[in-house]
This record gives structure tokens, C-alpha cells and sequence, in this order.
């Protein structure tokens, strides 16, 4: 647990510090301690993702939809934490181990058009969507999706 406490404060503390005024992370409030980490690393994800390809201060205030690219970004550092922790802590997280499986067979991208898409979104080339859908009705068949962090963008 002491580990625990370190990571979430570890994480608070980057994303507050990450150098962008224009923009806040928001995450919501668990009880669970593995979700509360698993979505301040997202949170995280997207927050470093706007620093290194977006001006926050070009972008109109209010909550941020991420594009394809930092919505996969941002989904697969949640993985590449969660990965890390779960090799010194035992942490139970339905969703996280689904959002394992799918990193694990490359079909991250497959689905967050499959389950995020937005109107704004362009269909990436590369995507296989046909094959993704035969894997997810294996490995899926009762996955919810779930965002429990967002990015806001301050008024200018």
C-alpha cells in the first residue's frame, strides 16, 4: 500500500507539474485504489501528449476531445504503467486486465476507433477492424468502456 500512495502522489504530482498553465488534468474520484492510479496515468498520458503535440493556448477553453492519435497514446501509457505496478503490487482491475489483453494483441488502435470514435475522427488506413472484431468477441464479450480523467482547457 505504502507503494501505493507513492504512485498516486507520484502521478498527482507530475501532471500538475507538466509545464502547460492552459490546461488542467481532471480525474475522477475513487474509492479503489487501482482505478485511481489506472486513470491518473491516463490522465497523465493525455496531458503529455497535448504538451508535445498541441498548443494548449490555440485550443478553445473548456474539456478537450482527444484526437485518435492521443486517445491511443494516452491508452497505451495507461497499459505501460499499469504494467509496471502490477509487477510490484496486486492490483484487481477488471477493466485494466481487458486493457492488457488488448495492448498484448495489438489491437489497441482497433479499439479506440472501435469504442471512442468521434465524428471529428478520420479512419486510420492501417486498421484491422475485421480481425479486431473476431478477437474482441472472444476476449470482450463484456467489456464496458470507461474514461475517468479529461483534459480542460483554461480560459485565456
Amino acid at each position: 500500500m505504502k507503494l501505493l500512495v507513492k504512485c498516486i502522489s507520484f502521478f498527482t504530482l507530475f501532471a500538475a507539474l507538466i509545464p502547460c498553465s492552459a490546461q488542467t488534468v481532471g480525474v475522477q474520484k475513487y474509492d479503489d485504489p487501482a482505478q485511481q492510479v489506472a486513470w491518473i496515468a491516463y490522465g497523465t498520458g493525455l496531458a503529455t501528449y497535448v504538451q508535445k503535440h498541441i498548443s494548449s493556448v490555440t485550443l478553445p477553453a473548456g474539456r478537450w476531445e482527444p484526437t485518435f492519435e492521443a486517445e491511443v497514446t494516452a491508452r497505451e501509457y495507461q497499459v505501460t504503467v499499469w504494467k509496471e505496478l502490477l509487477q510490484k503490487e496486486k492490483f484487481n482491475y477488471p477493466f485494466m486486465s481487458q486493457m492488457l489483453d488488448v495492448s498484448n494483441a495489438g489491437y489497441m488502435k482497433e479499439y479506440v476507433w472501435t469504442y471512442y470514435k468521434k465524428p471529428s475522427w478520420i479512419q486510420p488506413a492501417e486498421l484491422k477492424l475485421p480481425e479486431f472484431t473476431t478477437w474482441s468477441e472472444q476476449h470482450l464479450q463484456s467489456h464496458k468502456p470507461e474514461t475517468g480523467a479529461q483534459i480542460v482547457i483554461q480560459a485565456k
